[in-house]
């Protein structure tokens, strides 16, 4: 896994800044690839996770090396600081 910094947005909002996100892209021959991966919710910053969970305004993540792409969150609880999401378009 991978590991950049990045900042989560939801519309123009901005969620998170600078969070440590790790990311594994999956890049099978001739398929289209997949990316996922996982980020810490820092604990100096407010999220709502459930809010989050539950927004049908897709979320982007935007990382240090200059790539986005939208992402869903697939796993997260409110006394675990661990949130999961799948990539759900192109990183790029």
């Amino acid at each position: 896994m991978n590991v950049f910094f990045g900042d989560l947005f939801r519309a123009d909002d901005v969620l998170l800044k600078n969070v440590r996100v790790g990311i594994e892209e999956v890049n099978p021959p001739g398929k289209l690839g997949t990316w996922y991966g996982s980020f810490v919710r820092p604990g100096n910053q407010d999220f709502d996770i459930a809010s989050a969970m539950k927004s049908d305004t897709p979320h982007t993540l935007v990382l240090d090396d200059g790539r986005k792409g939208n992402i869903i969150i697939t796993r997260a609880s409110p006394t675990d600081s661990e949130v999961q999401f799948q990539g759900t378009g192109p990183l790029q």
